[in-house]
C-alpha cells in the first residue's frame, strides 16, 4: 500500500452551455473518470450528467456536440476543453504527489523517480520501500512493517535476501552508501530510516517563476554585468511583486543555467518552476533592445513574447516593464510603484546605474576579490547618486561579508554596513535587502539580538521569496545556539533557492554544529557532487570527519580546500587545529607560523589563531586570541561560541562563560 494521498478537494467545471456550473464532486473521482473516458466524449458526458443532473436540462447553443443520453442538452466539448481540464487536474495533483529530496523528485502516484529531471530506473519493491520510509522521515520503519508492505499475507519469499536486495537496488538508484548514508540508514536487526532532507515547495498553490540569465548579444563580453543584472533585478522585483500569489526562484539557482544547452521544460522541471522567463539584450549607440518571453513549462506554451526598446541610460524602466508584463500574464496584482521599483529615486544617473550593476556582478562571484571590488563599485554608485537606495543596500551587503572573506575586520566593516543599510532605508523603507543587511550588522557588531530579529522579520515580511533573508536568519539562530531552528530555516532557504551551493553548504555546516555528523557528511557530499571544487563544502566536510575521528578524510578535504583557495586564513587555521587534535603538533605549529606570515600580507582574524591554540591545548593563548577576536567583532567567532564542537574543551573554563556574557549570549 502506497503512502496516503492528500485529502480530496472539490472541483467545479463549467461546461460551456448557458454558462451553467456543474455541482462540486470529488476531485480524484472526477479526475479518474475524466482521464478514463476523455477519448470517448459521449461516454464521459453521459457519466457526468447522470451524476449531476438526473433530469435533462435546457438546450444550449446549436453549434455544439449533442449528447445522446440527454437529447435536450448541447455541449461544447472540444479538444481544447479536454486539454484545459486535464491540465488543471494534473496541476492539482502532481505537486501534492511529488516529494523532493536533494536532486531527486519522487512521484508517489506514478512511482517515478527523477534526478534533476532525468528519469531514474526504479523497480516496484525499491519504490515501495522508499515511499514507506519517506512517509515517516527520520523514523525507524521496522523490517516487519516492510515485510507486510512488500509481501503481504501468505506470500512465500526468502525475506532476508529479498529485502536486502531491494534495499541495495534502492541505494544504487539514489547513489547512496550503506556506510555513509545520505538517504537510507540501516539500523541492524531493526529496520531502516530515511535521513535525507525532504524539500516541500513553499506553496504548492501559487505559481513559481524562474528568470534565467539574459543572453548577452552585444558582442562584448565585458557587458555581461548588464545582462546578468537584468535577470537579477527582474527576480528582485518579482519577489516583491505579490509574494502571497507568486513564488520566484532565487538568482543563485537560476544562474546555474547560464550558457547551458537545455530545453526550457527540462530547466523548469529541475528548478520546480511553472513558468520560465528567458531573454536577450543588445544595443546600438544609446539605445537598448531587450527581447523576452515567458514560457509555461508543462506544455512549452508561450504566454507572451515581446521586444522592449529604450534609452540605455534608463535600464530600470526595462526591469519594471518586463515585471509588469509577467504580472499581467499571470493575473498577479502589482504593488505600489515605490515597492516595485525600489530605487529610492524616480530617476538614476547612468553613472550610478553602471557602477551598481558592476558591483552586483562582482558581489555574485562570491570570492574575496569579488567582494572587495563590489564594495568599491557600490561606493562609486552611491557617490554618483546619493539618493540611489539599492546602491546603499548593496554596499551594506558587501561590507557584511568583508569579515567572512578576511578583507576587513568586523570592527571596521560592520559599522559601515549598518550606516549604509540605514541610509538605504531612509530613502526607501520597503527594501527587504536593506532590512536584511541591517539585521546582520546589528547582531554582528552591536550584539543586539532582539533588534536583529525585528529586522529579519521585516525583511521576510516584505518579501517571503527572499532566500538570503532565510539564509542569514538561519545563521542568526545558529549563533544563539538554536541549532534545530537554524537547520529548519536553512531548509526553507533551500526551498526558495534549490540549487544554491552556499545554502546547501551552510545547511551541512549547521548539521555539523548540531552534532548530526552523518547527516552533515551526506549533505556536504551531495553538495560536492554538484560543485566538486567548492572550498567551503570541503572545509565543513572535513570538520564532520574530524569529529568522527577520521584523520585521513579530514586532512584530505582541508588540503583540497586550500588547493582551491590557497592562503585562505580560516582554512589554514582549521588545518592547524586538525593536525593538533590528531597529535601532529609540528604540522600544527607550521600552520601557526603560516598565519603569522599571512598577517603581514592581509587581514587574518584573531579567531584563526585561537583555533590552532585551542587544538594544541594551550588554553591561555587560545583565550588571549579569543578576546582579540571579540574586540575585532569576528563573525566567525560569534558563529562558533554556542555551537562548535572544536571549542568544547574550553567551555568549562570560567573565561569562556565571561566571553558569552560579554557578547550577550546566555551561558
Amino acid at each position: 500500500m502506497r503512502p496516503k494521498q492528500v485529502a480530496e478537494r472539490p472541483l467545479k467545471i463549467v461546461i460551456l452551455s448557458e454558462a451553467k456550473n456543474l455541482s462540486s464532486f470529488s476531485f480524484n473521482e472526477l479526475r479518474r473518470s475524466f482521464l478514463r473516458f476523455a477519448q470517448d466524449r459521449q461516454r464521459f458526458l453521459r457519466m457526468t450528467l447522470k451524476r449531476v443532473y438526473p433530469q435533462p436540462i435546457k438546450a444550449g447553443p446549436t453549434n455544439q456536440t449533442r449528447s445522446t443520453m440527454y437529447p435536450g442538452v448541447n455541449f461544447l466539448f472540444s479538444e481544447k476543453l479536454v486539454r484545459v481540464v486535464t491540465g488543471f487536474m494534473e496541476k492539482g495533483t502532481s505537486r501534492a504527489n511529488e516529494v523532493r529530496f536533494a536532486a531527486f523528485e519522487l512521484d508517489l502516484q506514478s512511482g517515478e523517480l527523477r534526478k534533476r529531471g532525468a528519469k531514474v530506473r526504479l523497480q516496484e519493491q525499491p519504490f515501495q520501500i522508499l515511499s514507506a520510509l519517506i512517509e515517516r522521515p527520520r523514523e525507524v520503519v521496522t523490517r516487519e512493517e516492510l515485510r507486510q508492505k512488500l509481501w503481504p499475507g501468505d506470500t512465500f519469499v526468502d525475506f532476508e535476501q529479498s529485502l536486502a536486495t531491494a534495499v541495495k537496488k534502492l541505494r544504487r538508484a539514489l547513489g547512496d552508501s550503506a556506510t555513509h548514508p545520505q538517504f537510507i540508514e540501516t539500523l541492524p536487526r531493526r529496520g531502516y530510516r530515511f535521513v535525507g532532507s525532504l524539500e516541500a515547495r513553499p506553496d504548492a498553490a501559487k505559481p513559481i517563476v524562474a528568470v534565467l540569465p539574459f543572453e548577452n548579444r552585444t558582442g562584448d563580453a565585458g557587458q555581461e554585468y548588464v545582462s546578468d543584472g537584468m535577470a537579477e533585478e527582474i527576480i528582485a522585483r518579482l519577489g516583491r511583486l505579490n509574494p502571497e500569489r507568486l513564488g520566484v526562484i532565487a538568482r543563485a539557482s537560476a544562474v546555474r543555467y547560464k550558457n547551458v544547452d537545455k530545453d526550457v521544460d527540462e530547466i523548469g522541471r529541475e528548478l520546480g518552476a511553472d513558468y520560465v522567463l528567458q531573454g536577450s539584450l543588445r544595443w546600438a549607440g544609446k539605445r537598448m533592445h531587450v527581447a523576452a518571453e515567458l514560457v509555461q513549462v508543462k506544455d512549452r506554451t508561450h504566454l507572451w513574447a515581446d521586444h522592449f526598446e529604450g534609452d540605455l541610460d534608463n535600464v530600470p524602466a526595462f526591469h519594471a516593464a518586463i515585471a509588469r508584463h509577467i504580472a499581467r500574464s499571470l493575473q498577479i496584482e502589482a504593488p505600489p510603484a515605490k515597492r516595485l521599483f525600489g530605487t529610492g529615486t524616480s530617476t538614476v544617473t547612468p553613472e550610478a546605474q553602471g557602477a551598481f550593476l558592476r558591483g552586483r556582478y562582482c558581489l555574485n562571484k562570491g570570492t574575496a576579490e569579488g567582494i572587495k571590488n563590489a564594495i568599491a563599485y557600490f561606493d562609486e554608485a552611491a557617490a554618483h547618486d546619493s539618493g540611489y537606495a539599492v546602491a546603499h543596500a548593496g554596499l551594506a551587503v558587501a561590507l557584511n561579508l568583508a569579515d567572512h572573506f578576511r578583507i576587513l575586520p568586523g570592527s571596521r566593516a560592520f559599522p559601515r554596513a549598518k550606516a549604509a543599510a540605514m541610509k538605504a532605508l531612509e530613502l526607501n523603507d520597503s527594501l527587504p535587502e536593506a532590512h536584511n543587511a541591517l539585521a546582520f550588522a546589528t547582531h554582528s557588531y552591536d550584539w543586539d539580538w532582539d533588534g536583529a530579529e525585528r529586522e529579519y522579520q521585516r525583511a521576510m515580511a516584505l518579501n517571503p521569496n527572499f532566500a538570503t533573508a532565510r539564509h542569514w536568519h538561519g545563521f542568526y539562530l545558529g549563533i544563539l545556539g538554536r541549532v534545530d531552528e537554524a537547520i529548519a530555516e536553512l531548509r526553507r532557504a533551500q526551498e526558495l533557492n534549490p540549487l544554491s551551493i552556499i545554502i546547501r553548504t551552510h545547511l551541512g555546516l549547521m548539521l555539523y554544529r548540531g552534532e548530526r555528523y552523518d547527516e552533515a557528511i551526506g549533505q556536504l557530499a551531495q553538495t560536492l557532487d554538484m560543485e566538486p571544487y567548492f572550498a567551503a563544502a570541503h572545509y565543513f566536510l572535513a570538520l564532520a570527519f574530524q569529529q568522527k575521528r577520521k584523520y585521513e578524510e579530514a586532512i584530505g578535504h582541508l588540503e583540497t580546500a586550500l588547493r582551491v583557495s590557497p592562503g585562505s586564513p580560516d582554512l589554514v587555521g582549521a588545518l592547524g587545529h586538525a593536525h593538533a587534535v590528531f597529535k601532529r603538533k609540528s604540522e600544527a605549529r607550521k600552520a601557526l607560523k603560516e598565519l603569522y606570515v599571512l598577517e603581514e600580507q592581509r587581514f587574518v582574524s584573531a579567531f584563526d589563531f585561537a583555533m590552532i591554540y585551542a587544538g594544541l591545548g594551550e588554553a591561555d593563548q587560545a583565550f588571549e586570541w579569543l578576546e582579540k577576536a571579540r574586540v575585532e567583532r569576528s563573525f566567525s567567532m560569534l558563529l562558533c561560541l554556542k555551537a562548535e564542537p572544536r571549542l568544547d574543551p574550553l567551555r568549562a573554563d570560567s573565561r569562556f562563560q565571561d566571553l558569552l556574557r560579554q557578547v550577550g549570549l546566555p551561558p
